[in-house]
């Protein structure tokens, strides 16, 4: 997936005001929206932990917490991995965490 390529600095962008090479979240982010409206559970899981951190979007906990549930639900370890542990839910089911998404808490 193109938007993971830039996520992990193997595709990188130019900054010409510092003319230099860098990876681009917001490269990352525009690529892997575009997987995510397509219903790519990569794509969900990835624009949900780029909302909740910030990276390449403005951060939203609450629009990230959704795109992770989504991501979660659809099958992404991912997305399971980083709702069980920013949240501490231990042995909750991902099938019931879309009635759960306000004991979520991201730093």
């Amino acid at each position: 997936m193109v938007g993971t390529l830039y996520y992990n600095g193997f595709c990188k962008a130019v900054d010409i005001k510092e003319g230099v090479v860098i990876k681009s979240h917001m490269l990352a982010f525009n690529w892997l929206e575009k997987a995510a409206d397509k219903g790519g559970i990569e794509g969900l899981a990835y624009v949900g932990y780029m909302y909740v951190h910030g990276l390449g979007v403005t951060k939203s906990s609450t629009t990230g917490v959704a795109f992770t549930v989504m991501a979660a639900e659809g099958g992404s370890d991912m997305a399971c991995c980083e709702l069980e542990s920013s949240a501490g839910l231990g042995g909750l089911s991902v099938r019931s965490l879309s009635f759960h998404k306000d004991l979520f808490v991201f730093g």
